[in-house]
């Protein structure tokens, strides 16, 4: 007579399938300094999706959190962006008037020498996308983004 999974065993195998479709539903979007010396006020960084050759990353929302003694998404939020899902943009200027079919939600704060951040791109609650994309980065003494690995 064959025995019956256990509820541990049920319990990891119902975990491992969310993952598993999860990851099978949304690629991943490369977010990154659009050089080694992008500095504040401003920064522009770049916008890329490993997953399709020679096409932009599709995305519907851009949220930049202060980092700090919070756990996200109950940080502050330092600027936030509505995508048009069809003009997902493959460089991003912090704080720039957006001009390529988005809008802003909340207006960008300045960034501050020595505070972490966290950028992310991913799907609106009411609209789907096709990728997620996150980046932790910190503004140095000289206001040059560092990426910080996560």
């Amino acid at each position: 007579m064959p025995r019956k999974p256990t509820s541990s065993k049920v319990q990891f195998l119902s975990i491992l399938f969310c993952c598993l479709f999860t990851l099978a539903c949304f690629g991943t979007i490369n977010i990154k300094p659009a050089s080694e010396r992008e500095k504040i006020p401003a920064p522009t960084f770049s916008i890329s999706d490993p997953d399709t050759e020679n096409q932009q990353a599709s995305y519907s929302v851009v949220k930049v959190y202060e980092l700090g003694n919070c756990e996200v998404p109950n940080c502050p939020l330092a600027w936030q962006l509505a995508v048009s899902h069809d003009a997902s943009p493959t460089k991003l200027i912090y704080g720039s008037f957006p001009t390529f079919g988005a809008q802003t939600v909340i207006p960008a704060k300045n960034l501050i020498p020595g505070q972490r951040y966290l950028m992310t791109l991913g799907p609106s609650e009411n609209r789907a996308s096709t990728a997620e994309g996150r980046l932790i980065f910190e503004v140095n003494n000289d206001g040059i983004i560092e990426v910080i690995k996560e």
